[in-house]
């Protein structure tokens, strides 16, 4: 997994059993500056990315365009999220059989310092759902 300057965040691995790379694939495409990371986890074969853009996220900038991906099927199938105006998922975890994963990011709101967890929810079976704000 790595950023490419002037494509996005590009996908390609070795396969042991046949001893070559795959073909580079973008899993998502855009102008932007890449973040600093991308955070990769191994899942039993279910594998998580978190990446982030930004104009000027070299220089300091926060992330604005924020990419969770799930590679499954010995990463031949991918499945992404991008959300806008974010700044970046924080952690990823799996459920007990690896089939259901839940990104994650914590937050503090106002004045009355409202905090909870912003999470993203992955399944085998569903994809990706919808947003969820939980208020701690």
């Amino acid at each position: 997994m790595y950023y490419e300057q002037g494509r996005g965040l590009v996908e390609q691995h070795y396969s042991a059993q046949a001893r070559v790379w795959s073909k580079p694939q973008v899993l998502y495409m855009t102008q932007t500056d890449p973040c600093a990371s991308i955070t990769l986890k191994n899942f039993g074969g279910t594998v998580a990315v978190i990446a982030n853009f930004a104009h000027f996220c070299t220089d300091g900038e926060p992330p604005s365009e924020s990419i969770a991906a799930v590679g499954v099927n010995n990463l031949e199938k991918w499945y992404t999220h991008l959300l806008k105006g974010f700044d970046g998922w924080q952690n990823v975890k799996a459920s007990s059989d690896t089939k259901k994963l839940t990104f994650t990011f914590p937050y503090s709101q106002g004045l009355t310092s409202t905090a909870g967890v912003t999470q993203l929810r992955w399944s085998q079976a569903e994809g990706f759902s919808d947003l969820e704000d939980i208020p701690r």
